[in-house]
């Protein structure tokens, strides 16, 4: 009997036919870890790793995931990169426009300072919300997608609106550098480019499934 199981798990050594945990049958493992007979995942093959380990639950957040789901990676690098770029801008940028604020106070210029305080409070809610999306989009939530679009569409929005309220109030000769404060030209591409992207890509639908 002893002769048997050696035999046995020499052969399993060398072709890779191992035990499934779920079903019990000797069977080789797909690429994947799935039991050709159960279709259900198994780790008890030759190199595989348990999904609960430290070293795979380390990668599951970028690269590969434990059990083979795909981490971020290629072109989600880009806006995992802005995701945390975004709050620091943001931050400095709150900080900046209360410090212009509280300087236009003391002379009383009702159009600066709604126009300077719709400014800080757009920053404030696009804050929250790009923590908000970070933080599902790092967990591989399903619903960073649409959060992740929704942030893009309100930053979209509230720079058309600055734009356009800053050219009624201060006339159209501000247009250029209303333009470049409110960064409306880069957030619009940035709409065109990810939008559709995060809508239609087969890797964004992979990725985030959790």
């Amino acid at each position: 009997m002893k002769t048997t199981t050696s035999t046995m798990d020499s052969e399993a050594k060398q072709t890779g036919i191992v035990t499934c945990p779920s079903c019990g049958a000797r069977v080789l493992p797909r690429s994947d870890g799935v039991c050709p007979s159960c279709r259900q995942k198994t780790f008890d093959r030759p190199g595989a790793t348990d999904p609960r380990s430290p070293a795979v639950t380390k990668k599951a957040v970028l690269g590969r995931g434990a059990a083979g789901e795909p981490g971020i990676r290629g072109w989600l690098i880009l806006p995992a990169i802005g995701l945390v770029v975004s709050p620091v801008l943001l931050v400095i940028v709150i900080i900046q426009q209360i410090l212009t604020l509280l300087d236009h106070g003391q002379y009383r210029q009702l159009d600066i300072l709604f126009f300077l305080g719709f400014d800080i409070l757009s920053k404030v809610v696009l804050l929250v919300l790009v923590c908000v999306v970070a933080y599902l989009f790092f967990k591989r939530r399903s619903g960073a997608p649409t959060t992740f679009i929704l942030y893009l569409l309100a930053y979209l929005g509230f720079a058309g609106v600055e734009l356009l309220w800053g050219m009624i109030a201060f006339g159209a000769d501000t247009l250029v550098p209303l333009l470049r404060s409110t960064n409306i030209i880069g957030i619009a591409i940035a709409c065109a480019i990810w939008i559709p992207y995060f809508r239609l890509s087969r890797q964004v639908k992979r990725t985030f499934t959790r």
